[in-house]
């Protein structure tokens, strides 16, 4: 979600020219279609791509900006024809139709639910904001060594600009894109599970999981590196087949 210069660290310079570019912090939907510009203009500027590799916030990202854009047009190709998403965190929505219909008419008491920032208050939101909400909460609960910001930074807000899931329960949207999950066993539950469930999102039987020993990270030992590798060559492979 990246809107944002960041002052690298020193010596990056030499190897990447920048500018280097950060996450946004609010991972409200007008950021989301803030990062969504930025990718049209890379894809503008820089491409075609083949694909594209994501990690962490990254690879949420690319899920949230495609799923949005097939669903807006559906008819119309990808500009990619294999992922690679590594430890993705929960995709978030920049959609405001979407946001609306899971968040728009939520009664003031609910609105109060959702500001609260409790687990037994956003347990009784109607059925679709409850979804959306707690896949949100548990990610921001198991990010904040990252976000260094609390629950309340993000959900005591006017309803427009509090962050929306895209869960596969509500969006129905679905890529047929060959893709690789890539997941560390000793991540944090809560982003373990999200890598399931942006699992959902694909509908391609291009598909592989590749699992390595380390927690929210990629992996880092020479035999988990090669496996790796194996497995991205896989799917880049698989991605040229009909």
């Amino acid at each position: 979600m990246w809107v944002n210069t960041l002052r690298c660290p020193e010596g990056i310079e030499k190897v990447f020219p920048g500018p280097f570019a950060c996450y946004n912090r609010l991972f409200d939907p007008g950021s989301q279609l803030d990062s969504y510009a930025l990718i049209e203009e890379t894809l503008h500027t820089y491409g075609p791509f083949d694909g594209a590799f994501g990690f962490s916030q990254g690879a949420a990202l690319i899920v949230s900006y495609l799923l949005e854009r097939r669903a807006a047009y559906p008819d119309e190709s990808l500009p990619f024809r294999f992922l690679i998403l590594c430890s993705p965190v929960v995709p978030l929505a920049g959609n405001a139709e979407y946001c609306h219909r899971i968040l728009g008419c939520l009664s003031r008491d609910n609105e109060s639910r959702i500001r609260s920032c409790q687990d037994t208050q956003i347990s009784d939101l109607p059925e679709r904001a409850r979804i959306a909400m707690t896949m949100l909460t548990d990610i921001l609960d198991a990010s904040t060594t990252i976000t260094q910001e609390p629950r309340r930074f993000y959900l005591d807000r006017e309803l427009p600009d509090v962050p929306c899931a895209l869960h596969p329960d509500l969006c129905l949207t679905r890529l047929p894109v060959a893709t690789l999950h890539v997941r560390g066993t000793t991540d944090a539950k809560a982003l373990w599970n999200c890598g399931f469930l942006i699992q959902s999102f694909f509908d391609s039987p291009k598909l592989r999981v590749f699992e390595h020993k380390s927690g929210h990270d990629i992996p880092r030992s020479g035999p988990e590196v090669r496996q790796m590798l194996c497995a991205m060559e896989w799917i880049i492979a698989q991605s040229e087949l009909p």
